[in-house]
């Protein structure tokens, strides 16, 4: 199993290359707005003035969604272990590993697998609370907790 620490440089990689790439796809689609100029045909002018404006719009919200999962991952580096699964456990089931941050799906670790979750996820909120030894139900599939870093 990958450590903790492994993780979190993982996820915070991935976060960092999304950001990046919307950052880059923004600046594009500023750049490109500001470049177009205003052609004999009005109509098409303010269409294509428009799809910019909402591209941009989607931009910035992906990056404010991207920005929000590096917090997340930030609080689950600064959490204190516990023994019941919470924001900050790498959770090891009988099936994979959880760790319990952001909803970043699955990351490749050490040639490993890892479940990079949310709380709010409906995986997440099944192992939330739970502790060493208790089983959880997903899917109508059973998987029960071996450990809790």
């Amino acid at each position: 199993m990958p450590t903790k620490e492994a993780i979190i440089k993982a996820c915070n990689t991935h976060v960092s290359k999304q950001i990046e790439t919307i950052e880059t796809a923004l600046l594009l689609a500023r750049e490109a707005g500001n470049n177009d100029t205003k052609s004999s045909a009005g109509d098409k002018f303010e269409t294509t003035r428009a799809m910019m404006h909402f591209e941009q719009e989607k931009l910035s919200n992906q990056l404010t969604e991207s920005l929000k999962l590096r917090e997340a991952i930030f609080q689950a580096e600064r959490t204190a272990p516990a023994k019941h699964v919470a924001l900050g456990s790498l959770v090891k089931t009988n099936l994979g590993v959880y760790f319990i941050a952001a909803g970043l799906g699955k990351i490749k670790v050490d040639d490993e697998l890892v479940f990079v979750i949310s709380t709010a996820s409906p995986i997440g909120q099944k192992l939330n609370g739970k502790t060493v030894g208790e089983a959880i139900s997903f899917n109508n599939v059973s998987q029960t907790i071996l450990s809790i870093i």
